[in-house]
């Protein structure tokens, strides 16, 4: 994949429709490791809560006219502390838009000054683990409440430009 053919940009509500078209192409498993629950296309309300976090901030990857991926920063309450979470097309995994789009998340955590990315994965799942060393980003994992935590320092990787705006209380 070319670099300049994804776009990363905030995700707004306007993307409500490409949103929720990108859940329709998304597998189960794909909806399974990122919800932990079994659902074939996402609730419409939960739509505008993923474009619009009340604590934090989405970003969207797009290629031509659809959108392939979202990622959300969102502030977890701890000092220094946000969860990360991604969704990427199944026709696009394993081509670099997830660890673009970490990248980007990553920018913006420090910008807002977080010092830690949390991630809850299904413990069977390493992809997550993947994409942060894809990205340049340092991660640990501990087994916790049945889940695998995913630890990221967003001071490390690549370092670009932030793309989301601060939404809310940081």
């Amino acid at each position: 994949m070319l670099e300049d053919e994804l776009v990363l940009r905030p995700g707004t509500v306007a993307d409500s429709e490409a949103v929720a078209a990108l859940h329709g192409r998304c597998s189960m498993g794909t909806l399974f490791n990122r919800y932990h629950s079994g659902m074939s296309t996402i609730p419409r309300r939960w739509v505008h809560r993923l474009l619009s976090p009340p604590r934090g901030t989405t970003i969207v990857a797009g290629r031509g006219d659809r959108l392939i991926a979202i990622g959300q920063l969102i502030h977890t309450g701890l000092p220094g502390c946000a969860e990360v979470s991604l969704l990427v097309e199944d026709a696009w995994q394993r081509r670099g838009v997830g660890s673009r789009l970490l990248s980007a998340l990553a920018s913006d955590a420090r910008l807002f000054g977080y010092r830690e990315l949390v991630a809850w994965c299904l413990p069977s799942s390493a992809a997550l683990v993947r994409t942060a060393v894809s990205a340049g980003l340092p991660a640990t994992t501990r087994r916790e409440d049945g889940l695998l935590r995913v630890s990221i320092d967003p001071r490390g990787g690549i370092v670009t430009t932030p793309i989301a705006v601060a939404v809310g209380e940081k």
